[in-house]
């Protein structure tokens, strides 16, 4: 200000409310007094939020006046431009479930998707459309998922919000054979800008040439498997093991398979588990014939390829079922100690059965959970799931192995 000194009487901007004044007051050691020659200095941050692609300008007025009742106005205008923020989406995409038995299998696809823009709620998305590849480089075959929830109503993916679809599919895939698919989801936001990601999902057929019952195994084509007589197997493919699964007489159930007894394994002779897998309905109504045809039919198909486990650490699988029988025959059968490999204590024979009371099922040795690795099973339930995984390839509903009947080769 030059010359006389003058009033402060307003200061107004006209996009903001602030009280200018006030600020500039307290920035002039609280005096609305400007002396001739003296400036006063304030600042205003503000946070601007557009989302448009224009600029944004503001004015600001100031009135002062003399001693003498004169008064004079000046402005100043500023421009701040906007860069426009592009529009983000994502989407997530799974499979359930990830490993299906050969042949044909339902398996439901589940989608997610969100806005993830660094503009926020100022740039919502629009015009939502996923479309699945369906796993191959064809069009013909593509498939859109469908919406089931997320949107609250206004059509518009806002930040905040996940849309997620789904689809159910049946697979058809061969011994061992996987299949990726992709979907695209695509959006737009507020100024036509269009916007997409991708994601993946991979199902893969169990491999192994499926699992066999204990009438199989029992058959005059399944004992050839396990007979200790290498080439003399009358059936052949990818649906029946590869070569003899037994040698030097005998047959060693649990742990690592190897026909090699160790500790905690349970040595049969091969004479007796033929004997057990075509056990009479008079022994299976004893508990422990039971569990034992079980046994060396799990045994089997496992020694035949057929897969124990899923990889899963948290999964209770065929493999440590069969471990944790090993270990309730181990307890239930007088004159067997699996803990010691050097005597005959660790070969179970027919005459051991025979000779002991029978474990009838109705009992509470057979109902019983037995707690083993941190897992509650009794014999009854071992017996229940190790009959499904020979028959059909689950433990408690989930998919391990092929069924060696119906898979797809």
């Amino acid at each position: 200000v030059n010359g006389e000194a003058v009033t402060l009487d307003s200061i107004d901007d006209d996009k903001f409310d602030d009280d200018l004044l006030a600020l500039a007051i307290a920035a002039n050691g609280n005096s609305n007094i400007l002396a001739g020659g003296d400036s006063v200095s304030f600042t205003v941050t503000k946070n601007l939020v557009d989302d448009s692609i224009g600029d944004h300008i503001n004015t600001v007025t100031i009135v002062a006046s003399d001693n003498d009742g004169n008064s004079d106005t000046d402005q100043a205008t500023e421009t701040v431009g906007y860069e426009n923020v592009n529009p983000e989406i994502n989407v997530v995409k799974t499979a359930n479930p990830e490993l299906i038995r050969a042949g044909g299998e339902a398996v439901t696809y589940s989608y997610a998707v969100t806005n993830t823009s660094a503009a926020g709620a100022l740039d919502p998305l629009s015009n939502i459309v996923l479309l699945d590849d369906n796993g191959t480089a064809f069009n013909f075959d593509d498939f859109a998922p469908t919406y089931i929830s997320g949107d609250d109503n206004d059509g518009l993916l806002e930040v905040g919000e996940t849309w997620l679809y789904s689809a159910t599919v049946n697979v058809n895939l061969a011994n061992g054979q996987s299949l990726t698919n992709w979907v695209t989801a695509t959006g737009q936001d507020d100024e036509g800008t269009t916007v997409s990601d991708r994601d993946d999902a991979t199902v893969t057929a169990i491999s192994g040439p499926g699992v066999r019952t204990p009438g199989f195994w029992s058959s005059p084509n399944g004992l050839k498997f396990w007979d200790g007589i290498a080439g003399n197997e009358t059936k052949t493919g990818p649906n029946f093991p590869t070569g003899e699964l037994a040698a030097n007489g005998f047959l060693i159930i649990g742990g690592d398979h190897d026909n090699v007894l160790e500790a905690g394994e349970l040595k049969i002779s091969l004479a007796d588990a033929r004997s057990l897998i075509n056990a009479s309905e008079k022994q299976q109504q004893d508990g422990r014939y039971q569990l034992l045809r079980d046994m060396v039919a799990t045994e089997l198909n496992l020694r035949a390829g057929n897969p124990g486990a899923d990889g899963n650490p948290t999964t209770y699988d065929p493999q440590q079922m069969l471990d944790h029988a090993v270990d309730w025959i181990d307890l239930n059968v007088a004159g067997i100690n699996l803990d010691d490999v050097s005597t005959s204590n660790d070969t179970l024979t027919l005459s051991m059965l025979s000779s002991a009371t029978a474990v009838r099922t109705s009992t509470t040795k057979w109902q019983s959970d037995l707690t083993l690795d941190g897992f509650n099973n009794s014999a009854s339930t071992m017996h229940t799931q190790l009959d499904k995984y020979n028959n059909v390839g689950t433990l408690f509903g989930i998919q391990f192995a092929n069924d060696g009947d119906t898979m797809l080769v």
